[in-house]
């Protein structure tokens, strides 16, 4: 059972439905009546103020829980492993004449790089929604799935805020982690070498940070 499940409505409900179906769900729940339900009161409230909590949602929708994200500092050794070896082996023979290091710090700074672009354009993105719902008006009632839609739209773009500012917060840990790393590389008697060795970082780069 799932939070939508315990107020009976859909993923893609809105704070409007949420309420409707609160008031529906509690009313009938309510310990003062015959047929009430402290726990199910209490948990028919928990569903409804994590639901209409944009924060709490997206993190519920994202990670089908509201409890706190896994350690950072585990999840940065944990990529930082995944990188250490796809680099390794992609790398091949000439990761005798590449710091390995410089090449995991590069991946990790271009992956928050981009992170960061994201992130500040994500306002206007945001912004666009925002102003599309404030002017979007239906002549009839009846099912508004234009606003359905862009609400959840909404949901997705703000919970996606939250997946890059991690991101970013992510790549500063593993930099850290770094710091306590040194690779001892020899220099390339073949120029081709140093060039394959960087074009192998970049291609390691690209699938890991996407």
């Amino acid at each position: 059972m799932s939070l939508y499940d315990d107020l009976g409505v859909s993923k893609d409900a809105t704070p409007e439905d949420i309420k409707r179906a609160y008031r529906k769900k509690a009313a009938k729940a309510h310990p003062d009546r015959a047929s009430g339900s402290v726990v199910l009161f209490q948990k028919i409230q928990a569903a409804h103020d994590i639901l209409m909590d944009a924060e709490a949602r997206a993190r519920y929708d994202q990670f089908g829980t509201t409890d706190k994200l896994p350690d950072i500092k585990g999840m940065a050794i944990q990529q930082l492993c995944g990188l250490a070896v796809m680099l390794v082996q992609q790398l091949g023979d000439v990761i005798e004449y590449t710091d390995l290091i410089f090449k995991m710090r590069e991946a990790v700074n271009n992956g928050m790089k981009q992170g960061q672009q994201q992130l500040e354009a994500h306002p206007k993105a945001v912004r666009s929604i925002q102003l599309a719902l404030k002017r979007l008006k239906r002549k009839k009632k009846g099912n508004d799935f234009l606003k359905n839609a862009l609400e959840m739209t909404l949901r997705q773009t703000q919970a996606n805020r939250q997946n890059l500012e991690a991101q970013v917060q992510l790549g500063r840990e593993m930099l850290l982690l770094l710091e306590d790393y040194q690779y001892e590389w020899s220099a390339s008697p073949d120029p081709m070498a140093g060039l394959q060795a960087l074009a192998s970082g970049y291609q390691i780069f690209t699938t890991t940070t996407r």
